[in-house]
Order: C-alpha cells, then sequence, then structure tokens
C-alpha cells in the first residue's frame, strides 16, 4: 500500500540529500522528519486497509502526498551552495518534510502491535529484568566479599603491624635492661669509692694545718676540708647520677616489657571478639597500654619524668580514647 513512499524515502537516497557537507545549513533536520515518516509507513504496511478511516488512507495514498514528496524531493535535490539564499531554501525545505511527517503521523493510532511481536517484546523485558537482577545479586555477593577482603586485609595489617611493634619494644627493653645493669654496676662502684673516701677523708686523713701561726691554722684546715667535700662531692654525683639513670632505664624496661606483652596478646584479643563494637574496645585498650605511661615504682610520677612521658602526647591519646575513636 505504501511501497512507493518507502521506496523514494529509502535510507541511502535520504543520507545522500541530507547535504552534510554544508555544516549549520545541511538539511539533516528535514532528512530526521521523513526518516520518522518512512517508519511509520513501515510499520502501517502490515495492517490491514479496512483498519485505516479511508479519509486518513487517502490522504497519504490517493490525495497528493506522492506529489507533495516527489517535490520535496527535487528541491532537496536542488539544494546546494550555488542556490539563492540558503537560509529561506532550508526553511521552506523543513516546513514541508514536517507537514508531510505530520500527515503520516495520523496512520498511528491505527497501528497494532502484532501479538507475537508483543509477546517477543514482554519476553525481552522479562529477560532484561532477570539479567538485572542477576546483576544486582552478583553485586551485593562481590559487595559483600570485599567488605570481608577489607576486613580481614584490615586484621591482617593490624596484626603485622603488632608483631613488629612488639619485636621493637621487646629490642628497647633488652637494650634499657644492659643499660641498667652497667650503671648499677657503675653506682655500686661510685658508692664503694665514696665510702671509702668519706671514711679516709674524716678518719685516716682529717683536716689538718701545718703551720704554727694560729692566724692561718683556720685557712688551712679550710682548704682542706673544701678540697676533701669537691672530691667528695663529684664521688656523690657520681652516685646519684648512675642511680638516676638506673632507674629510669628499669622503668623504660617495664615500661617496655608492658607495651611487648600487650602487644602480642593483641592478635589473639582480634580472634577472640565477634562485633565491631568489641574490637573496637580491644583496639582503644591497645593504644592506651602502648603509648600512655604508667606508674612502675622506679620514677615516682609526681615528680620523675622522662622524654618519652609528655603530657601533651598523653592528652592527646586520652581525647581521642574518650570520645570513642
Amino acid at each position: 500500500m505504501f511501497e512507493q513512499i518507502i521506496e523514494l524515502l529509502s535510507e541511502n537516497e535520504l543520507a545522500r540529500l541530507a547535504a552534510d557537507n554544508m555544516g549549520d545549513l545541511s538539511l539533516r533536520d528535514a532528512v530526521d522528519a521523513l526518516r520518522i515518516a518512512r517508519r511509520v509507513l513501515e510499520r502501517a504496511e502490515g495492517v490491514q486497509h479496512d483498519l485505516i478511516p479511508g479519509v486518513i488512507l487517502g490522504e497519504i495514498v490517493g490525495g497528493s502526498f506522492g506529489d507533495q514528496l516527489s517535490n520535496l524531493l527535487d528541491l532537496m535535490r536542488a539544494y546546494g551552495p550555488r542556490q539563492d539564499n540558503l537560509v529561506q531554501a532550508r526553511g521552506q525545505i523543513e516546513r514541508q518534510a514536517r507537514e508531510l511527517k505530520d500527515r503520516v503521523l495520523t496512520l498511528v493510532p491505527y497501528i497494532r502491535t502484532d501479538e507475537q511481536t508483543l509477546q517477543q517484546a514482554l519476553d525481552e523485558a522479562a529477560s532484561a529484568t532477570s539479567t538485572a537482577s542477576d546483576a544486582a545479586d552478583a553485586l551485593v555477593t562481590l559487595r559483600d566479599q570485599v567488605e570481608k577482603q577489607q576486613t580481614a586485609l584490615a586484621s591482617a595489617s593490624a596484626s603485622t603491624a603488632a608483631t613488629d611493634l612488639s619485636r621493637f619494644y621487646k629490642d628497647q627493653a633488652a637494650s634499657h635492661a644492659e643499660s641498667a645493669k652497667t650503671f648499677l654496676a657503675v653506682a655500686v662502684v661510685a658508692a664503694v669509692v665514696l665510702t671509702l673516701l668519706t671514711v679516709a677523708f674524716l678518719f685516716v686523713w682529717p683536716p689538718d694545718y701545718d703551720s704554727a701561726d694560729t692566724s692561718t691554722q683556720w685557712l688551712e684546715v679550710a682548704r682542706h676540708t673544701v678540697s676533701r667535700l669537691v672530691v667528695l662531692s663529684i664521688a656523690g654525683f657520681a652516685v646519684a647520677f648512675c642511680v638516676r639513670n638506673y632507674r629510669v632505664n628499669m622503668h623504660l624496661e617495664v615500661l617496655n616489657k608492658r607495651r611487648e606483652n600487650a602487644l602480642n596478646t593483641f592478635g589473639l584479643l582480634q580472634a577472640a571478639v565477634t562485633t565491631d563494637d568489641a574490637r573496637n574496645i580491644v583496639v582503644g585498650e591497645l593504644v592506651q597500654s602502648v603509648f600512655l605511661s604508667e606508674e612502675t615504682g622506679y620514677l615516682s610520677g609526681n615528680s620523675d619524668r622522662t622524654i618519652i612521658e609528655s603530657p601533651g602526647g598523653a592528652g592527646l591519646i586520652s581525647a581521642m580514647t574518650s570520645k570513642g575513636d
């Protein structure tokens, strides 16, 4: 019924008439309108004649539609750079193409999809829905796998870091223990020397005078006493210095031992808990055990302090743990 019109609007013919080489002055809009008309006519080919009102059918088949389409195609063939007033010519062509398309669109309400095509479309929609559902399930599974891998990676990273840090604190504890032994030995030697010097200066060779002049005797006693006190002060300072460093190294050894033990038990505690809240509690306690200093009995917390016991750092850790981080 519409075969001749469809042949006039073949894809090859429309592509040739589009004048794509003219840029903004091309006939792409007119060609698109004619393509739509051709597709509607192709769909209408399968419709029985008695289903389309005669008035509408006559407008396309029996009327002047064919002549108008032929004239329009002739105008499009003649359209080109040599033509005068291209803008006006293009506007006329596009207007006629839209009018023809609108006349063809009057067939749309009478084009019904056959049962086979409809069922095929329904099957395709159901297949697309099933594919989308499978994809969504796959995404959920993939997300769960990624979350499990992230959790496992975080646990492995934490265990590895805890092991490395535990080894570091173990080495530090051994180093401080060795230093404490050295300072203790030196303190004992210095204390023995101080004791011997005290006995010697006070009892064996007490401050004395050699002069017979009474006015210079006190001067000689004071000089001998001051010299002896200077020597004893040096020995006393050596004892105090060694004792102080012995206490500091023992304090640091105990702290590092505690940290080593805390880090060694971290993996066991982490493996024992099953919830995120419990795991956060374990991590918080580990942070406090590692980074907060505690009393060991070797140093007084009120007056003695080592370089690793910074009030600012302790305050920062306390603020973090108090916020539940």
